[in-house]
């Protein structure tokens, strides 16, 4: 009987070794990372980056053709040019205006 005991106990033993290595081997591929998982990995990060370079790059272009101070006080100041030469022009119209009238009253007394 110590001869069954010791071979029931030896198999017992052997099954559970060989279900504790099983499941160790198990969580090692489990948890192991594969050629294929870093490559996939590597490939989204490469594609996210892309489209945060190419619109970080759309974004320097906008930022670069906008106008700066400077230009923008130009631009006021050709503005201010044109309003002043604009109301110049009309006090010309004006006074032109003015001496034709006169010019006609005088020849409708003449």
């Amino acid at each position: 009987m110590d001869i069954a005991i010791l071979k029931l106990s030896l198999t017992v033993l052997n099954m559970l070794i060989s279900a504790a290595v099983w499941l160790f081997v198990w969580q090692d591929r489990k948890s192991r990372v594969t050629r294929d998982s870093i490559k996939s990995l590597e490939q989204s990060v490469h594609e996210r980056f892309e489209s945060k370079c190419l619109r970080l790059s759309k974004l320097e272009a906008e930022l670069n053709s906008l106008p700066r101070s400077i230009e923008i006080l130009r631009i006021h100041e050709r503005i201010d040019d044109s309003i002043k030469s604009n109301q110049e022009t009309q006090l010309l119209i004006g006074e032109l205006i003015g001496q034709i009238k006169q010019m006609n009253v005088e020849r409708s007394r003449g």
